[in-house]
């Protein structure tokens, strides 16, 4: 459920003055050829921390795979990006909501305890 790597939860706007919804690969994927204009629903002062997530994302998955040159695929993004969290094959890492606290959520580390 919310989770980033497969469902569109992210707002762009893309190049030709359309808006759409996309998932973190298909984020990637646009950005490669330069097709997303801005993120409508970022807060002017969330710009830098968003640019610098992407970048260095981005970055440790390109290395992981070896990749010289950014993906246009998608679903290579999706694999590059799961593969650098693969001890959570449920993908908890990149979702929004996680009903067991002492699993990482997205930006959010895991709880020590189940304890509230």
């Amino acid at each position: 459920m919310f989770n980033i790597l497969s469902d569109r939860l992210i707002r762009v706007d893309l190049a030709g003055y359309s808006q759409s919804l996309a998932s973190l690969p298909e984020v990637y994927a646009a950005l490669t050829p330069d097709e997303i204009d801005a993120f409508p629903a970022l807060r002017p002062h969330q710009r830098h921390a968003w640019h610098a997530f992407l970048v260095q994302l981005g970055a440790m998955a390109m290395r992981r795979e070896g990749a010289a040159e950014p993906w246009t695929d998608s679903k290579k993004w999706a694999h590059a990006i799961r593969g650098l969290t693969s001890e959570y094959p449920d993908d908890e890492p990149w979702r929004l909501i996680v009903g067991d606290i002492t699993r990482p959520a997205f930006m959010q580390p895991p709880a020590a305890s189940g304890e509230r």
